[in-house]
């Protein structure tokens, strides 16, 4: 299964999967993560048909590293 990344909607997307795939699954990292992270996830997730994945990352930095997709608290704004 290939991997790409590109801009989606302004977001850095990991892209993975098929790009043909009649469906797309997005996933989203949680707080202070990065979509690399959930790259696994994409190769084993045991569906029937195939998938394209998209894997946006948060628009905001984390203040422990990552990437988040709201400010979450006061020290972080």
């Amino acid at each position: 299964m290939s991997e790409s990344v590109r801009e989606v909607a302004g977001l850095r997307t990991l892209i993975a999967g098929d790009p043909h795939a009649p469906l797309a699954l997005v996933l989203l990292h949680g707080y202070g993560m990065r979509p690399e992270e959930l790259a696994p996830f994409t190769h084993s997730i045991g569906v029937p048909v195939p998938l394209l994945f998209l894997l946006p990352q948060g628009p905001v930095a984390a203040a422990a590293g990552g990437f988040g997709w709201w400010v979450s608290s006061v020290e972080e704004a």
